[in-house]
């Protein structure tokens, strides 16, 4: 399944708690995201950047595990894996340092 993306990035909010929010426009609907700028701030600046800069337009999610398409595996995992526009690879930022969820307290759960 290809699904095309494009991320627009919504008015930061002016209060300082409020984290900004992303809407991830792609073929199947919208998803919103809300980038942690506090527990992660490297990896949300990185991907604000990519949003920014339209580096996820005609992106594409390439890699989408669901039960649904592993019926005989015991452990059931979701993945979903978004890549930027195929064309734009070259035009990648550098890679940044890791923030590891232990410094950062953010955990994979639902909705994460």
């Amino acid at each position: 399944m290809r699904v095309l993306l494009a991320a627009l990035l919504l008015a930061l909010s002016a209060a300082a708690d409020e984290a900004p929010r992303v809407v991830l426009e792609t073929s199947l609907g919208e998803i919103e995201i809300a980038v942690d700028t506090a527990r992660a701030p490297v990896t949300a600046r990185n991907f604000l950047r990519y949003v920014e800069g339209g580096r996820y337009d005609e992106g594409r999610f390439h890699r989408t595990v669901t039960p649904e398409n592993q019926p005989d595996r015991k452990v059931k995992i979701d993945v979903i894996q978004a890549g930027v526009a195929p064309a734009r690879e070259k035009d990648d930022f550098p890679p940044i340092p890791l923030e590891r969820t232990r410094d950062t307290g953010l955990r994979h759960v639902d909705g994460a």
